[in-house]
């Protein structure tokens, strides 16, 4: 279960120092998880912030174990998938909510979750 977790830290890891966080947005750490691997490996290796990350996934990829690598990847989009959706997009952008969640300075608690049994009763009305 750490796979996931660490790859969707070292995607947001990677929109926190791309051009000085201008995309550090949940909604662009989901579009960019939801790329081919191939083409995510590649932009997330070019920085070398992210090798000890990367580690485990590259060391997969390189090594042949596409099955295995699959499984990882697949295990951080398909929860994240439920999360697709023009209107939380629209209310995760912006500069109202940013994922520099460890700045002392402006200190926040991250909590997502999706239910969609649940969305009539959580609605605005």
């Amino acid at each position: 279960m750490e796979s996931p977790i660490i790859l969707l830290a070292a995607i947001i890891w990677f929109l926190k120092i791309y051009e000085n966080g201008k995309y550090c947005t949940f909604p662009h750490a989901i579009e960019l998880l939801n790329k081919p691997y191939a083409d995510i490996f590649t932009i997330l290796t070019s920085y070398t912030e992210l090798e000890n990350y990367l580690s485990p996934f590259m060391d997969a990829w390189q090594g042949g174990a596409q099955d295995q690598l699959q499984g990882q990847i697949a295990s951080a989009k398909i929860p994240l998938s439920r999360m697709i959706s023009p209107q939380l997009y629209w209310v995760m952008t912006g500069d109202d909510f940013s994922l520099d969640i460890n700045n002392p300075k402006e200190p926040k608690i991250l909590c997502v979750g999706n239910n969609p049994d649940r969305q009539i009763s959580i609605r605005q009305h």
